[in-house]
């Protein structure tokens, strides 16, 4: 959970820039998590969603969602969508390179894994990996973080982005491969 908060913290704080690109609607994704991920729960998280709506001065948010994902009785990780402000674009590379660096390793270490033309970042480190997109349907910011024994991981996130674009992704069984 100290970890949940934490990214919270880093995307509420992170930069200030504001875009003059076109901006994505200013709405969520309609299925952030569809009901057929069979051996997974996703349990949203109230109680840490209230931060999002404490705006600091220059934020770049305006609201987010999360939830943690559990198999079984375990904790696998967090997913968490965040809103950005009107006037800040998640297409411009200044404000994606800002989450990146606030995320750690300066945006080096994240490489660009393709599910049709979605294109999701991904990072691992020893203990997580994380799993970032920047849908352009939508002005949000999608944010997995997943435990790095989470075999599956990989392919469950697939499947909810997929989920999202119309795309027909087998979700994974728990304990299936990444």
């Amino acid at each position: 959970m100290r970890r949940l908060a934490l990214m919270l913290a880093v995307v509420a704080l992170t930069g200030c820039a504001h875009s003059e690109q076109a901006t994505p609607p200013l709405t969520y994704p309609l299925q952030l998590v569809p009901a057929d991920t069979p051996g997974y729960e996703f349990t949203k998280q109230a109680s840490l969603e209230k931060k999002f709506a404490v705006k600091a001065n220059g934020s770049i948010i305006t609201g987010g969602r999360l939830y943690t994902i559990r198999s079984g009785a375990s904790v696998e990780g967090s997913f968490q969508t965040t809103l950005f402000a009107k006037g800040v674009s998640n297409q411009d590379p200044g404000v994606q390179k800002g989450i990146l660096n606030g995320l750690g390793g300066g945006g080096r270490g994240f490489t660009t894994v393709h599910l049709g033309l979605a294109k999701l970042l991904t990072a691992p480190n020893e203990d997580e990996i994380y799993y970032v997109w920047f849908p352009p349907q939508h002005n949000v910011m999608e944010l997995f973080v997943l435990r790095a024994g989470f075999t599956g991981g990989g392919q469950l996130v697939r499947s909810l982005v997929g989920a999202q674009l119309g795309i027909t992704v087998p979700p994974p069984s728990p304990g299936g491969s990444s």
